[in-house]
């Protein structure tokens, strides 16, 4: 099956490379020439799509390369990308359709952390490992482990890369939005019922604050009344009935929240 595959690269004439692909059953052709204007547009192609840019298609991108545009950070660098370099470029003309395309690259405020970094397209840094190296320049404490051993030796590199990244689209007035912290839930002992009791029985009384629920009068919107023996007749068995007030067996309790 190897041997159907184009060897050399149809671009700048290199050999290519088959190397194994996110899944162990794909295999995809490689051009490891750094300079390669095929491998330089794919590049920046799958850059710039990460941004999510309206406007910005393949073919537009392959226009951007041509006209400088070497990386996603040049959109935000007003040096690089401008009407004046862009139509001079011989590209783009002058025009609404070139308008549409720097409105669009303006109106962009804020980037999530994440899709920056696979912004940059750097070696070895895709979709998942992006996701965790966002997360740990959020001041996160993200899960290195299964990723490849060139990332997890080299995350101190790529941190410095990505901070010098982010530093320039910044200082241009692009927000790049860090992942929050996970919300902090505290538990608490949650008050499930109110409940009345037909004396001071101290075995109810403990029992019922063992499982959390409130005392309160009978009149104090009860949904119970417990009490040991609901055969004997007190007051409070029968303001209970003529409040149709539930009244339970402390052993009734017990057998099913015991």
């Amino acid at each position: 099956m190897k041997s159907l595959f184009p060897k050399i690269c149809p671009s700048c004439g290199e050999p290519l490379t088959i190397e194994v692909g996110d899944k162990s059953e794909t295999l995809k052709l490689m051009c490891k020439n750094k300079n390669c204007a095929g491998s330089l547009l794919k590049r920046l192609q799958k850059g710039i799509i990460a941004l999510e840019i309206r406007g910005l298609g393949p073919k537009v991108i392959e226009k951007l390369i041509n006209s400088g545009i070497e990386s996603s950070i040049d959109l935000f660098d007003p040096e690089k990308f401008n009407e004046e370099i862009l139509v001079s470029s011989g590209e783009f003309k002058k025009g609404r359709a070139l308008e549409k395309i720097i409105d669009s690259v303006k109106s962009t405020k804020s980037i999530p952390i994440h899709k920056f970094i696979l912004s940059l397209q750097i070696d070895d840094v895709g979709k998942t490992v992006s996701e965790k190296l966002g997360q740990l320049i959020s001041g996160l404490t993200p899960d290195f482990t299964g990723l490849p051993y060139i990332v997890r030796d080299n995350i101190e590199a790529l941190v410095t890369e990505i901070k010098i990244g982010i530093s320039i689209v910044e200082n241009a007035g692009v927000e790049i939005v860090r992942n929050e912290p996970p919300k902090k839930v505290v538990a608490t002992k949650k008050i499930t019922k109110r409940v009345a009791t037909d004396g001071m029985d101290t075995e109810i009384f403990t029992f019922i604050a063992e499982l959390g629920w409130e005392m309160a009068s009978i009149e104090n919107d009860c949904d119970m009344l417990v009490v040991q023996d609901k055969k004997v007749d007190t007051p409070e068995i029968r303001k209970a009935k003529e409040l149709g007030v539930k009244i339970m067996e402390l052993k009734q309790i017990k057998l099913i929240f015991g």
